[in-house]
């Protein structure tokens, strides 16, 4: 049941190739059987009147004997032969010679109004004459003699049948071959436009086969491919239904190459919660068993840099308390992403706020020779507390890798729904080959740096439902901040 339901296209076209070959062969033999029952129907109705005019012929001359040039009686001879047109009759001895020979032919330039004239026996022509003789030769009392002969240009067909041991009767019949020739002509061009077509079946199932077979091995060969590896191309077939198919083979292997791209992206945004989560884990750990030693470390450490001491000991606790300092802005940094805002997202104009953090960021900016530059205005929709903390680091982050006397620019853009806070600088931005690493917890490239600035800052934006983006181009280095717009009243 289930082949009779799944049929093979290939074997129904092995089915159409036999039949094809079946009717090849059928057509050859019907047209040889044809012809050769037509050939053999025209002998058969040439004897078939050739011995209903001889025995007219014999009751005839039994009827009324009389001499051989008596007019009435080759009256009579010529009446029974001229229906067939083109025919000699007469009698003749058993030695082979014509004695009384009447002939009835086509005349095109007949003396009278008649198509037809009658000949006499010397009229008759040679070959003719010859081939009568012969069977005159044989024939017997009441035996009937049959021959069939080819002349060039005509089929003789001769009976005859003894009426004494010394006489007898014959009637030759000329059968134009063009009549043949007709026929056969007909059945030859026939026949091998039969078998043309049949040819022309059977090599277009050939085809048809062979690239039923080129178009399954290269799909086959495609999802083959595909299975390992979703970049691999398609392999086109040959045939255009088998394209279609390919086509949408294609179609699918994108709609695949999609949701694994969403589903690696999906990966990677679960694996970022969960660092996210283990780093808080981490922090408030931290929190409880660092920071209180820490604040108490420091305290003794100040107490000691307000006591006289010698100068080698007073640059180790100078030392030790900016260690002390540093570790404090790491557990601060840590906490910072323990924790989330209680604010509500609330309006921000970001031109002013852009301009207070460029303000306090000049002294750093300053004895670097760089200036900073902002460019275009917008209301974005957010927590200002934590975008001022994000432009801080970003502005930090520029002004520290900006070659001397070079300019960083901040540029606020508005689209239809999204605000984007784009800071570009000319540093030489980060390795290539690191590029991947750049927002990752506790990267860094600058020998003091905690590495959670930027980790921190793409944090708090995500809060808000923004994003946090890099490029290099032009070189430069472009950090932009795309946030939610205000909708304007």
């Amino acid at each position: 049941m289930a082949r009779s339901k799944h049929a093979s296209l290939e074997r129904r076209t092995l089915v159409l190739l036999a039949l094809a070959l079946a009717s090849l062969a059928a057509a050859v033999l019907g047209g040889l059987e044809l012809r050769a029952s037509s050939a053999g129907e025209q002998q058969r109705r040439s004897f078939e009147s050739a011995e209903v005019t001889l025995a007219g012929l014999e009751r005839t001359l039994d009827a009324s004997p009389g001499p051989p040039d008596d007019r009435a009686r080759r009256a009579r001879m010529l009446s029974l032969i001229e229906p067939l047109i083109d025919a000699s009759a007469g009698e003749c001895a058993t030695s082979g010679a014509l004695l009384d020979v009447v002939t009835i032919a086509p005349l095109f330039e007949a003396p009278t109004s008649s198509s037809f004239a009658a000949r006499s026996s010397p009229r008759m022509l040679p070959l003719d004459r010859s081939v009568v003789s012969d069977v005159c030769r044989l024939a017997r009392v009441g035996i009937l003699q049959q021959r069939r002969f080819a002349a060039p240009n005509d089929m003789l067909f001769i009976v005859a049948r003894g009426a004494s041991p010394s006489l007898a009767r014959f009637v030759l019949l000329r059968m134009p071959n063009r009549a043949r020739l007709r026929s056969d002509t007909l059945w030859l061009l026939l026949v091998p436009a039969l078998a043309v077509v049949a040819l022309a079946l059977v090599g277009l199932t050939v085809d048809l086969l062979l690239m039923l077979r080129r178009g399954r091995i290269a799909i086959e060969t495609s999802l083959a491919r595909v299975a390992v590896d979703l970049d691999a191309p398609i392999e086109p077939p040959p045939s255009v239904e088998l394209r279609s198919i390919a086509d949408a083979v294609a179609q699918m292997v994108e709609r695949l190459k999609a949701s694994r791209d969403r589903e690696r992206a999906l990966q990677r945004s679960l694996d970022h919660a969960a660092r996210l989560a283990a780093l808080g884990r981490l922090v408030a750990g931290v929190a409880h068993e660092v920071r209180n030693p820490l604040a108490a470390v420091k305290l003794r450490l100040d107490r000691l840099q307000r006591r006289p001491l010698d100068a080698r000991s007073t640059e180790d606790v100078r030392s030790a308390n900016a260690e002390v300092v540093r570790l404090d802005a790491l557990v601060r940094s840590l906490l910072q992403l323990s924790q989330r805002s209680s604010e509500q997202p609330q309006a921000v104009a970001m031109a002013p706020l852009v301009d207070e953090r460029v303000s306090l960021m000049s002294a750093l900016a300053a004895p670097r020779a760089v200036v900073i530059e902002r460019l275009g205005e917008g209301v974005a929709r957010g927590d200002r507390a934590q975008l001022v903390q994000v432009i801080d680091n970003l502005l930090r982050n520029a002004v520290e890798a900006s070659p001397r006397g070079e300019v960083v620019r901040v540029r606020i853009a508005e689209a239809e729904r999204a605000l984007t806070v784009t800071i570009s600088d000319r540093g030489e931005g980060v390795p290539e080959d690191r590029v991947q690493e750049l927002f990752e917890p506790f990267f860094t490239t600058k020998p003091d740096g905690t590495g959670l600035g930027l980790f921190l800052s793409k944090s708090l934006v995500e809060a808000q439902g923004g994003a946090l983006r890099f490029e290099r181009a032009d070189n430069e280095t472009r950090m932009t901040i795309e946030l939610e717009r205000e909708p304007t009243r």
